[in-house]
C-alpha cells in the first residue's frame, strides 16, 4: 500500500528549538503538548513530538482513524498493563482501540500517523485492541539486507537495523538504522519513495545539507537527492517510508 504524502521537504529541523503547543482531542483537553514536525495538507498524515507531565492520565479507551506509531524517547508511559520506557515502540492499527494510558514521571515521544492524530473515544463497535508493542533495546541489531538499486556488494559495511514495521515490498516500513563510528558513503542517492528520519543518537553529516545531532528531523519527498553521508561517533535513526525503500546512486567526484 502506498500512502499519499505530499508533505513539504523538511531538512534538518532542530526540534529542540521548537516551542511546545497544547494539543486538544475530540473529547477536550488531552494534557498533551506537541512540537509539530511535518504534515500532509491533503490526507492529514502528520508527525509530532508529544510530551505530558508527571501523573498524566487518559482514563478512557481511545481509537485513531488511521494507523499510529509511537517511540518513547524519555520518561515512561503505561498503556493498560504495558509499561513503556525509553525505546518502547507502540503501533496502533487502523480501527483498533487503545487502552487507558498513564505516566508516572511524564514522557516525551515521537508520534506519527497515516492520518490526523486526533484521539476519539473508543466505542463498543471498535475493534478490540491489537496493538503492537516492541521493547526495541531488547531486540538484536540485524545486518542490513539488499534493496532495489543497492545490492549487498554496493552496501557500505558498518550498518545494521531493527524492523519495527513492514516486510512486504508495498508495505509501509519503520526501521531503526545504525551506522557505526567512522561510517561514510561518498555517493549521492535518492529514492522513489518519501522518507522520514529522526536522529535518536550520535552525529551525522550529509553533503550540502550539513551536520545534525540527536533530536533533528528530516522529511524528504520522493526523488530528493542527498549525500554524501558520514558520521564521526556513529548514529541511530528512526526511519520511515511508504513502501520498501529503493536506491538510485550518483557519483560525486568532489566527495
Amino acid at each position: 500500500m502506498s500512502i499519499p504524502n505530499p508533505r513539504e521537504h523538511v531538512e534538518y529541523l532542530r526540534t529542540r528549538e521548537l516551542s511546545w503547543e497544547p494539543r486538544a482531542d475530540n473529547d477536550g483537553a488531552s494534557g498533551w503538548q506537541v512540537r509539530p514536525l511535518s504534515r500532509d495538507p491533503v490526507g492529514g498524515a502528520e508527525s509530532v513530538l508529544v510530551s505530558a507531565g508527571p501523573f498524566w492520565v487518559r482514563r478512557i479507551p481511545v481509537r485513531f482513524n488511521e494507523t499510529v506509531e509511537m517511540l518513547v524517547l524519555e520518561g515512561d508511559l503505561r498503556v493498560g498493563e504495558r509499561r513503556m520506557e525509553s525505546g518502547g515502540y507502540l503501533r496502533v492499527p487502523k480501527g483498533a482501540s487503545l487502552e487507558p494510558m498513564t505516566s508516572d514521571n511524564g514522557f516525551v515521544a515521537f508520534l506519527t500517523g497515516d492520518g490526523p492524530l486526533d484521539m476519539n473515544a473508543a466505542g463498543p463497535d471498535d475493534a478490540p485492541s491489537s496493538c503492537v508493542f516492541i521493547d526495541t533495546p531488547q531486540i538484536p541489531w540485524e545486518p542490513v539486507p539488499a534493496f532495489a538499486g543497492r545490492p549487498l556488494e554496493q552496501t557500505v559495511g558498518g550498518m545494521s537495523f531493527k524492523v519495527l514495521r513492514g516486510g512486504g515490498p508495498d508495505e509501509p516500513y519503520t526501521y531503526l538504522v545504525k551506522s557505526g563510528p567512522g561510517w561514510a558513503d561518498p555517493r549521492e542517492e535518492s529514492h522513489a519513495t518519501w522518507e522520514e528520519l529522526f536522529l535518536l543518537s550520535g552525529d551525522y553529516l550529509m553533503g550540502d545539507f550539513g551536520r545534525i545531532v540527536a533530536g533533528d528531523y528530516i522529511f524528504r519527498p520522493r526523488d530528493v537527492l542527498h549525500g554524501p553521508q558520514a558520521t564521526v561517533t556513529g548514529a541511530v535513526f528512526l526511519a520511515r517510508g511508504e513502501r520498501r525503500i529503493d536506491f538510485t546512486f550518483r557519483p560525486l567526484p568532489w566527495a
